[in-house]
């Protein structure tokens, strides 16, 4: 087989697919029409079922009792559209049946397409590799009449030769080495064109893996840059807040000196009124006794709050301040419209002025209230201004 006749059948293969893709193109067109056809006839024929059931309703209504008698015109309307959906009907089949057969044939097209096609192919491989000159296989001279083919003439021939004890030494068919030598070359090529592919194939995949590590770079890039950016947050967070604690702390310390200090005002405001009051200074702090007596400034002072000689003085010097406000506010204003000649100068040395006269001889006369623990320690006695049958009565 020679490259003329090779180039001859892929001629004649190619045409043949033409031709094959050509009916095929005409089968695919006339398949669409058929469609088309078969859902116009559908579309008729349902058109004509409604028809057909909107008459035969009619005819019923009109076949009831006490109603109108149906006219023969109408009667042979509703026979004529059931015999069209009838006839609609049988087209529909025919045509659904003709669809059918198409697309038989169609896929029996496409079968031979595909089988000339892959022949085609190997037409075109084999005029691309063509065979050697030297192993070009004569032509076969027809062998003469009467005379026996040469399988048999060769099986003949073997069976003499293991009569007489000879071995028939059978020559190389070039035909079938080079059958051989081009499927080695093929198996070669497509070994080839596998390595091919395998490569390009790991190529890709090691492009996509490239890209993908740089997509997660940039995603665990971004990730670090949210972490840090949160990092910093949390510090500035840290760091205002341990400022404001700084400060709330400062403030409780602030305000525990300021308490510590109005105690200790308070305190001496105590002493100063019990001083007033009783005319004489108060007792200091004594421990509660086994009996429970006694003690009751141990709950004024929280042990926790143990003011430093600094502090004392602090509040003392604050005392003194309120009290001396306490004393100005308290002095009663002049009266305008006291006289100008009984001035104060005109009482004797001795006697307490009028203005404090009230106020003084109350004071005075008042009865010392005697502390409890000065009580349990001390036996009563009764005081010159007061008895213990008598009421105190202030003298003016």
């Amino acid at each position: 087989m020679n490259i003329t006749v090779l180039a001859v059948l892929a001629a004649g293969c190619g045409a043949l697919a033409i031709y094959l893709w050509t009916a095929q193109s005409k089968l695919n067109d006339t398949i669409k029409g058929l469609k088309d056809d078969l859902d116009k006839a559908r579309v008729d024929a349902k058109a004509q079922a409604d028809r057909a059931e909107a008459a035969r309703k009619k005819a019923e209504a009109a076949g009831k009792p006490g109603g109108p008698a149906p006219a023969g015109g109408e009667d042979k309307a509703a026979k004529d559209i059931k015999a069209q959906l009838v006839a609609a009907k049988e087209q529909l089949k025919q045509t659904q049946a003709a669809v059918k057969r198409l697309e038989n044939e169609a896929h029996d097209s496409q079968i031979k397409l595909r089988k000339a096609e892959s022949r085609v192919e190997e037409l075109a491989a084999a005029l691309a590799h063509p065979p050697k000159k030297g192993h070009a296989p004569a032509e076969a001279a027809p062998p003469p009449p009467g005379e026996r083919p040469r399988a048999e003439r060769r099986h003949d021939d073997r069976d003499d030769n293991r009569d007489d004890g000879r071995e028939d030494e059978r020559a190389p068919d070039p035909e079938r080495q080079e059958r051989m030598e081009r499927a080695a070359t093929r198996r070669a090529e497509l070994e080839a064109e596998r390595a091919a592919r395998l490569a390009e194939a790991e190529k890709a995949k090691a492009e996509r893996d490239t890209a993908r590590a740089a997509r997660q770079e940039g995603k665990d890039q971004e990730f670090i840059a949210r972490l840090k950016e949160e990092r910093e947050r949390l510090k500035q967070l840290v760091f205002s807040r341990e400022l404001e604690l700084r400060i709330v702390r400062r403030k409780a310390e602030h305000n525990r000196q300021a308490y510590i200090m109005t105690l200790g005002a308070l305190d001496l405001a105590e002493d100063e009124l019990y001083r007033i009051k009783h005319g004489r200074e108060r007792p200091d702090y004594e421990a509660p006794r086994e009996d429970g007596e006694g003690g009751d400034r141990a709950a004024e002072l929280p042990d926790s709050f143990a003011a430093s000689a600094d502090e004392r003085a602090a509040a003392v010097a604050a005392a003194d301040a309120a009290l001396a406000e306490v004393a100005a506010a308290a002095e009663p204003a002049p009266d305008p419209e006291a006289p100008a000649s009984q001035p104060e100068a005109d009482a004797a040395p001795g006697e307490p002025s009028v203005v404090n006269a009230d106020v003084a001889e109350p004071i005075l006369a008042a009865p010392p209230v005697v502390d409890d623990t000065a009580a349990a320690a001390a036996p009563e006695t009764p005081t010159p201004a007061q008895s213990d049958d008598t009421p105190p009565v202030a003298t003016a």
